[in-house]
């Protein structure tokens, strides 16, 4: 076989495989940087029909449902989950932990003192009044009904910091 022959055979070859190689090689770099399971929803026909790119729990979703659940945002808008109005937030772990239960700029945040009243924060830290879209207490009252004034002492409201603090000289006078 003449040595051209054997060099345009190689060429050939190369041509052929080095696309193959090129690709299998972008291919394992998307499985490694997004997972199998994302891999495998990003090139399915849902992707590209109905954005369904993301895994979740072994189906392919929107990618919303961590989001939607830890701070409210459920609704896809360009491609980002955003919180569209009150419901997206009302079942979050923001709404229930810090009181962030109201839409506001595309989050959730504390617009009402109803949000922040049925908040864990407002039970053990007396942080139950919606002020600058976040709970904080207000009152001597929101901190002595809290589990931080039966725990800790803190029943004092410092007004300078907005929290609820321990009164170093309320047993000395007549304070409750």
């Amino acid at each position: 076989m003449p040595k051209s022959t054997k060099t345009e055979n190689v060429k050939t070859r190369l041509y052929f495989i080095l696309p193959i190689i090129v690709l299998s090689s972008l291919v394992l770099s998307l499985i490694y940087y997004h997972g199998y399971r994302n891999f495998i929803c990003m090139v399915s026909v849902g992707c590209w029909a109905d954005g369904l790119c993301k895994s979740e729990d072994g189906r392919c979703t929107t990618g919303c449902n961590a989001p939607c659940r830890i701070s409210g945002h459920c609704t896809l808008v360009d491609g980002f989950c955003i919180a569209e109005d009150r419901s997206d937030c009302l079942n979050s772990e923001a709404c229930e932990t810090y009181g962030r239960c109201s839409a506001k700029n595309r989050t959730c945040v504390a617009l009402l003192d109803e949000d922040c009243k049925v908040s864990v924060k407002c039970r053990r830290e007396g942080k139950c009044s919606a002020k600058n879209n976040i709970c904080l207490p207000s009152s001597h009252a929101d901190c002595a009904q809290s589990s931080g004034c039966a725990l800790e002492g803190k029943c004092w409201y410092n007004s300078l910091s907005d929290k609820c603090v321990k009164c170093l000289i309320c047993s000395f006078i007549s304070v409750p």
